[in-house]
């Protein structure tokens, strides 16, 4: 028994077929099957598409909706992550290209989302993980001043609010023509401004 080795280096990325053939001294000659190996190096390349959120976004609505671009030759699967702040509330694969996922019929809260691409020599990449709020309960608002039916008898005014939870505040003297951003608290719940030209 005669063994006999060989190793092609320094190869691209890419489909190979080879074989051996041998032939004796008496002129008999025999070739093996051909065989076909895939030489893939390369992380597949995953990164978020139109329509999908900036991280850390507020939206008022029930779905998270996620659309990647991949680009890989020897795709084994993609999938879709979406966890809240305590648990995992759903993870689909799919073994086809598919590279749109819509969860819908959300409750208001915080999400987590990702998506991970597997190769078919499990070369991996995940997109960075993004964070969405949903969120469609407009905030409660109490005014602290001025107070129901106070009479100002200076040319400034000023303004305090409170919410219920963090938020942004805007005051107007003219029926949202001009608004005029207040000044939050540290938690974001309380707001200020000051108006000096009434």
């Amino acid at each position: 028994t005669l063994t006999l080795t060989i190793n092609w280096t320094n190869l691209a990325d890419g489909n190979y077929t080879y074989n051996v053939s041998i032939k004796d001294s008496a002129n008999n000659f025999n070739t093996t099957l051909n065989r076909i190996i895939t030489l893939d190096a390369t992380k597949p390349l995953v990164s978020y598409g139109v329509g999908t959120e900036n991280d850390n976004t507020f939206v008022r609505r029930n779905n998270v909706y996620v659309n990647v671009s991949v680009t890989e030759l020897n795709f084994r699967n993609i999938t879709f992550r979406l966890h809240n702040s305590t648990s995992q509330v759903n993870i689909t694969t799919y073994s086809t290209l598919i590279t749109t996922i819509n969860w819908t019929n959300l409750p208001d809260q915080t999400y987590t989302y990702n998506v991970s691409i597997i190769d078919f020599v499990n070369n991996q990449n995940t997109t960075a993980t993004r964070t969405i709020t949903l969120d469609n309960v407009a905030p409660l608002v109490t005014a602290v001043s001025p107070t129901e039916n106070q009479t100002i008898t200076t040319s400034s005014i000023s303004f305090e609010i409170r919410t219920n939870e963090n938020s942004s505040a805007l005051y107007s003297l003219n029926n949202g023509i001009n608004n005029i951003s207040m000044t939050a608290n540290a938690s974001g719940t309380g707001f200020t401004a000051t108006n000096n030209s009434i």
